[in-house]
């Protein structure tokens, strides 16, 4: 254990007494190992990963975590193998190694750690790995959670499902994973559905498909339009002539 740690110290030029590093090591070896793991420094990484403590935390969070974040499967394995608290959560956010990956699109890693991580903890406005890869776009994470039957239907501190987020960044592909795997298209906190978020946020390419997978059958043309008319000129001042009011109008010619 020391040897490799003393190499790492001589190579970066780091002066230290043995009474010191005796009292320091675990501490230093940790912090170490989560700087040169986001910095991708592979001769270090190789001298600290066998003896760093794995569970030790600082404000990025602990060595799995930094390993997540810039998607690097092998030190994830390596870090579980030693025995990595794969629920282990940074300070700021309570984001797991899972979130990270699923935030950032990292595939590989969010397909080792699916399986391996309690699906009831929660990061800031009680988001899950779901709600963040849905608000990003990632479609293929978003299928490898939903097989790893994360809730689907999952509601943030704002009542808001992965389903309204995504509709809300416009995200074609993964609105379709969701309803194809049975995503409801619950209210938020006030009262919006899915299709009124639509309304108000789809401006891109794809909007007008986007109004009519989520419209369904239970409205007619008049009716619906009549309905998120006057909910989004009480709430906004907006007309139908504005941009969500001139998608609704295309999409249901």
């Amino acid at each position: 254990m020391l040897s490799s740690f003393e190499s790492y110290l001589e190579r970066n030029n780091i002066s230290y007494y043995p009474s010191v590093l005796h009292l320091k090591i675990l501490t230093i070896c940790t912090h170490s190992l989560i700087d040169v793991i986001l910095k991708g420094r592979e001769e270090d990484i190789k001298s600290l990963l066998p003896v760093a403590p794995i569970d030790e935390s600082s404000l990025q969070g602990t060595p799995l975590n930094a390993a997540a974040m810039v998607g690097r499967s092998d030190l994830v394995q390596a870090l579980l193998q030693r025995g990595a608290d794969p629920n282990a959560t940074i300070e700021i956010g309570k984001q797991t190694a899972l979130y990270q990956a699923a935030e950032r699109g990292h595939v590989g890693v969010v397909r080792i750690l699916s399986s391996r991580t309690d699906r009831n903890i929660l990061a800031h406005l009680n988001w899950t790995p779901l709600h963040s890869a849905a608000i990003a776009g990632h479609t293929q994470i978003v299928e490898d959670l939903l097989d790893a039957r994360f809730d689907r239907d999952a509601q943030d501190e704002c009542k808001r499902t992965a389903l309204a987020l995504s509709v809300q960044q416009g995200h074609l592909g993964v609105i379709k994973l969701l309803l194809k795997n049975g995503a409801q298209d619950l209210p938020d906190e006030e009262k919006d559905h899915a299709l009124d978020h639509a309304v108000c946020f789809c401006s891109g390419k794809d909007n007008e498909e986007i109004l009519k997978l989520l419209r369904g059958e239970n409205f007619t043309k008049m009716k619906l339009t009549s309905r998120l008319a006057e909910k989004y000129n009480r709430r906004n001042g907006w007309k139908l002539g504005t941009l969500g009011g001139l998608a609704l109008y295309r999409a249901l010619k």
